[in-house]
């Protein structure tokens, strides 16, 4: 399946679709040239994320570490940007997905996310022989048939696999649960981040955003500087012209409702953001996707 958005609920977790709900795991590609700007939305979500690049490259950001990974290379954990070209493939699965091995001892051990805190991110290269097999194991899964007979069983055998290579790679790493400090900073980060995608329409201040985690103001711009790397404002705007570029590209509303839709109360400052961000004015890039749409039925 290839992935167009990551669709988010309102606290930001990102809402993962199982075709099998009794065998819970997510597999899907993303290829950036699907996406509005090559972006994704800051999201977060508690399932394991495993990515492994198939072609160009990408800009990883979890929580506060930037990773960049090239084709061939993985990595644990969520995506921020990505090269032109690029295309990713990802598998999800919660930590109860490993139920099915139904021995408590194993699943306390290795597999319960409370037991291992925090994994943290970090690259998957295929240098060691480690990382090594965990690339060929998601590979192997990328192009394994959803329809074969035992395919969950196949699935299950490579994760296994993949998951003993990751605690190795984590047990000689010495990685170490987040800081309090870090997890707190996190929590307010994703109150004020709700906050913005729930009332992006209305008038909004930085005292506003900063109220929604009971912060301070410069703790505010100290959250969004380290997480996000811009300012709560920048990303507020950020998030509206993203929102119309969606409503460009998928609705037939006015460019003017549009713009009043997504919290701009003057379209001509909306023009102007959107051509700044975009390269293109509001007309000309619902005229870009459109033609863009026709070629690819065409094609």
């Amino acid at each position: 399946m290839i992935n167009q958005e990551v669709i988010v609920n309102q606290q930001l977790q990102e809402r993962i679709h199982y075709d099998n709900p009794d065998f819970p795991l997510a597999r899907f590609i993303d290829e950036m040239d699907y996406f509005v700007d090559g972006e994704f939305l800051c999201h977060w979500h508690p399932e394991f994320e495993l990515a492994i690049i198939l072609k160009g490259g990408i800009e990883y950001q979890v929580d506060q570490q930037v990773f960049r990974l090239h084709q061939g290379e993985g990595i644990l954990h969520s995506a921020r940007q990505l090269i032109p070209g690029s295309i990713i493939f990802n598998i999800e699965f919660p930590a109860s997905l490993f139920h099915t091995i139904g021995t408590s001892f194993l699943y306390q051990n290795y597999f319960n996310p409370s037991s291992l805190k925090k994994m943290g991110s970090w690259k998957i290269l295929p240098e060691n022989e480690e990382g090594s097999e965990i690339l060929e194991r998601l590979m192997h899964i990328h192009r394994s048939d959803p329809d074969k007979y035992a395919y969950e069983l196949l699935c299950m055998e490579d994760i296994l696999h993949i998951w003993r290579n990751l605690l190795v790679l984590l047990h000689r790493s010495f990685l170490v649960p987040t800081d309090n400090d870090e997890f707190i900073r996190e929590h307010r980060m994703r109150k004020m981040v709700s906050y913005i995608q729930s009332h992006f329409e209305q008038p909004l201040t930085i005292d506003d955003i900063a109220g929604a985690a009971s912060i301070s103001r410069s703790e505010c711009f100290r959250c969004f500087s380290g997480f996000c790397q811009v300012s709560p404002i920048e990303y507020l705007n950020r998030y509206r012209l993203q929102n119309a570029a969606q409503k460009l590209s998928g609705s037939t509303a006015s460019i003017s409702d549009i713009s009043f839709q997504c919290g701009f109360s003057s379209i001509s400052y909306f023009g102007k953001a959107f051509r700044k961000m975009y390269g293109l004015s509001p007309s000309e890039y619902r005229q870009k996707k459109k033609n863009a749409v026709s070629t690819s039925l065409n094609a």
